[in-house]
């Protein structure tokens, strides 16, 4: 066989036919091979005896996709057949154990059967770890024996040296796995070892750094091990603690407990919690906080025991809860109702809050507080419960439990309890201020209405003073017979009405209080019976509990008659079917606190007196205006309303004060205090009535008086000089004082008024008589002035009233001389 029968060579160097392209990456290729050099002399040496174009040795083990080049000659070339070409080759030979020739192997591809002239591969080692096989290409000198012969013991060599190259290879590699493990657990020993090390010293560290007293005791109580700061607990050297027994540092009366504690501990695998005294080695008691758990070292239960001193937290409970408590005290005692909303609900009530509302506390927790506020409060009090600009003052009306209305005046701001917005309110009950409050706004009212009518009344007066003084004098000058005589006795009594009338109103402005004289308010009472028994229906009793000892008063007789007597009618008009009208009077000592807060008067001793009826009673609204002038509850043409206003306004001109108490169907109970006077009843005084004579100076602002005035006196035998004021009475009564028996002045007059003219008269002559007239006693205008109850004479008045104060006045004064 020719060593190249087809000539066609594929060496790129001699530019004959170029590589296909599986060979094309020959550098490549040979970075893999890695024969010995050993080897590649052999394949060099077998390559040049057979006159082989190329030689090499395939290598196949399980697992790769492809054989391996283990050797090749000559060096630096590729292989001349593919990777898949070689597996097929080692396969077949895997199947076969026998060499395979071009005679006996089927190329795949032309382009093989083109390059390959004649092929052998041998098989070197066949087993399941390997297929190793030398391939020979394009050789000459296989058909001479000597060549066979050669070839066979040369692939014998080859076998055995890779059977031996594998084992080395597999020793080799048992002892770098070997060497491995031994380094693997060398390294894990002296890791350990460092860890355990470590775990050592941190322990050490964490035992006797603690802060807490660790104690490892067994289960009769001996101390095996402790740490630093158990010394330091119980001030003793670890020495001295070591092997002593638990209970030296328990008070004896503990030492059941304690006992039980930890054999429940030594039960059970759970750590557990006691707190319980102790004491240090100098005897000193202190709180701990114990916890113990059970261990388990050197194959025996023991006892691992934390304690921690809890002296001063202790203490800082106790102050706690003493702070608490006074907190608790000072709310719950407080007379000031305090709750706490949240979300308009009741978190916390005081006992002051229950009180007020009368709901009990597991009434009001939880409960809305708008339900306690009146509907018409509602929609004002919810905007500031959820007002968020911060405090609130405001008043608003409670409904309690027993549906009464409770005035509450309330401080509010809002705070943050338990990480959540709530509203803090305190409560200050102030319906007797409301009443108060409403109280002295009807007091006002009537004053101002009572200052009104007064103003009215006086200026009433004055004209009536002028018609009833011309009438008098036109029916003292003409014969009861005269055509025009019994018309000027009916505008004579028209104006008498008229001027009761006015009187009434001027009793209600506080005016008009003269006369007065000491009286027993028992005797006023009979005399008042008396009328009444006359005035009212049979079906109607009169009742009475008078105090034997009743104190004496300073008062005008008529007005105050005029105000029992008033009350009882109005009692008799309630009860139109008839009915009882009790009238009690006893003495009463006023006290600070009732006089300032329910009838605005000063303490002190005062008559009381009290009218009570059983009739219909009045409604609240009608109790608000019952003093109010000519406010009626009657029809038409049944009276004038003036008959409480009046009572009212006497009672407050004698420095008293009246009540008015009274419920629909309950009746009306009607009680005044006249204060206590200390002077002796006063004798009835006789009026003289003989013709006057001497000068009386008559001052009045208002001309019509002046001269009817004038008339009057002029008639009684008096020389009159008139003056239009204070200053001209000055004038007149510094030229003529010593002729002037009498003046007789206005107290309410431009210029200068009645009071400071009489100081100012005085001044010329101390000795001066004066007569004071007005329609309207304004501002106590006659407090200062030192005169006896026939000083003053109250306009309208006619000739008689007039010229009976004048000589009155004038009596007096002669024997007074």
């Amino acid at each position: 066989m020719a060593i190249f029968s087809k000539k066609k060579r594929i060496d790129s160097v001699n530019g004959r036919t170029p590589l296909p392209s599986w060979m094309m990456h020959s550098d490549r290729l040979m970075e893999s091979v890695l024969p010995s050099e050993r080897i590649f002399r052999l394949l060099k040496d077998i390559q040049k005896r057979v006159l082989a174009e190329q030689v090499l040795i395939l290598s196949w083990m399980p697992g790769r996709e492809k054989p391996s080049l283990m050797g090749m000659s000559p060096a630096g070339e590729a292989p001349l057949f593919d990777s898949s070409t070689q597996k097929l080759i080692i396969e077949k030979l895997a199947q076969t154990r026998v060499p395979l020739t071009d005679k006996n192997y089927s190329f795949q591809t032309e382009q093989e059967k083109e390059i390959f002239d004649s092929f052998m591969a041998v098989p070197l080692t066949v087993s399941e770890d390997s297929v190793d096989a030398l391939v020979l290409i394009n050789y000459s000198r296989l058909n001479e024996t000597r060549f066979t012969d050669y070839l066979g013991f040369i692939t014998s060599v080859l076998s055995l040296a890779l059977q031996n190259g594998r084992l080395f290879g597999k020793l080799k590699k048992k002892q770098e796995e070997l060497h491995q493990w031994v380094t693997h657990v060398e390294e894990r020993i002296e890791q350990g070892t460092r860890q355990l090390l470590e775990k050592e010293l941190r322990y050490q560290v964490l035992f006797d750094g603690a802060t807490d007293g660790i104690f490892v005791h067994d289960e009769e109580g001996r101390i095996l091990e402790v740490n630093r700061a158990a010394c330091s607990l119980l001030k003793v050297d670890k020495k001295t603690l070591l092997n002593t027994p638990w209970n030296q540092f328990i008070p004896a009366d503990d030492w059941e407990e304690q006992n039980a504690y930890f054999k429940k501990v030594l039960s059970t695998k759970k750590a557990l919690p006691l707190k319980a005294a102790m004491l240090r080695a100098d005897g000193q008691s202190f709180h701990a906080e114990i916890r113990c758990r059970r261990v388990r070292i050197g194959g025996r239960y023991l006892l691992q025991t934390f304690v921690r001193d809890i002296s001063p937290q202790v203490t800082l409970q106790a102050s706690l809860q003493e702070s608490k408590e006074k907190y608790r005290i000072f709310i719950e005692s407080s007379l000031v109702g305090v709750f706490i909303v949240r979300k308009n609900r009741i978190q916390f009530a005081n006992g002051m809050f229950e009180r007020m509302t009368g709901f009990a506390k597991n009434e009001l927790l939880g409960r809305n507080f708008l339900d306690l506020v009146a509907s018409e409060d509602r929609e004002e009090i919810s905007k500031k419960l959820n007002n968020e600009s911060g405090s609130e003052q405001y008043e608003t009306r409670f409904i309690t439990r027993s549906g009464a209305e409770l005035w509450g005046e309330v401080y509010s701001h809002r705070v943050i309890l338990d990480g959540r917005v709530s509203v803090l309110g305190n409560v200050v009950d102030i319906t007797q201020r409301k009443k108060l409050e409403s109280r002295m706004f009807e007091t006002q009212k009537l004053e101002s209405i009572g200052t009104l009518a007064g103003g009215i009344a006086h200026d009433f007066n004055n004209l009536l003073g002028g018609i009833l003084g011309y009438a008098s004098l036109l029916l003292s000058d003409i014969d009861e017979n005269h055509p025009f005589y019994s018309d000027l006795q009916t505008i004579a009594s028209t104006t008498k009405k008229a001027a009761e009338l006015t009187n009434h109103l001027l009793a209600f402005a506080r005016g008009g209080k003269y006369r007065v004289t000491t009286l027993s308010v028992n005797q006023i009472v009979h005399e008042v019976i008396k009328a009444l028994t006359h005035a009212t229906d049979r079906t109607i009793a009169v009742e009475t509990m008078l105090d034997d000892n009743l104190w004496t008063v300073r008062g005008d007789y008529e007005q105050i008659y005029q105000v029992i007597y008033n009350i009882g009618i109005n009692a008799a008009q309630a009860m139109p079917n008839g009915g009882v009208i009790q009238i009690n009077t006893s003495n009463f000592q006023m006290e600070k606190t009732f006089s300032r807060q329910q009838l605005g008067i000063t303490p002190g001793n005062y008559v009381r007196v009290t009218v009570t009826d059983t009739g219909a009673g009045m409604d609240e609204k009608t109790l608000t205006r019952a003093f109010e002038p000519f406010f009626t509850t009657r029809p038409a043409g049944q009276g004038t309303g003036m008959g409480l206003s009046v009572a009212y306004g006497v009672i407050r001109n004698h420095g008293g004060a009246i009540q008015l108490a009274s419920e629909p169907g309950h009746g009306t109970k009607v009680t005044f205090f006249l204060p206590r006077s200390t002077e002796q009843r006063d004798e009835q005084l006789v009026v003289p009535n003989n013709k006057g004579q001497g000068t009386v100076l008559l001052v009045d602002d208002e001309r019509i008086i002046r001269h009817v005035g004038k008339r009057m006196l002029e008639k009684g035998g008096y020389r009159v000089l008139l003056a239009a004021d204070g200053q001209e009475a000055l004038d007149i009564f510094k030229k003529e004082h010593q002729s002037v028996d009498l003046v007789i002045m206005d107290l309410i007059m431009p210029r200068m008024d009645g009071r400071e003219a009489y100081q100012r008269l005085v001044e010329i002559d101390s000795k001066v008589k004066v007569l004071f007239t007005s329609g309207y006693r304004q501002d106590d205008r006659l407090e200062l002035i030192p005169f006896n109850e026939i000083d003053f004479v109250q306009k309208p008045f006619n000739t008689d009233t007039l010229l009976r104060a004048v000589s009155n006045r004038m009596k007096f004064e002669k024997e007074d001389k």
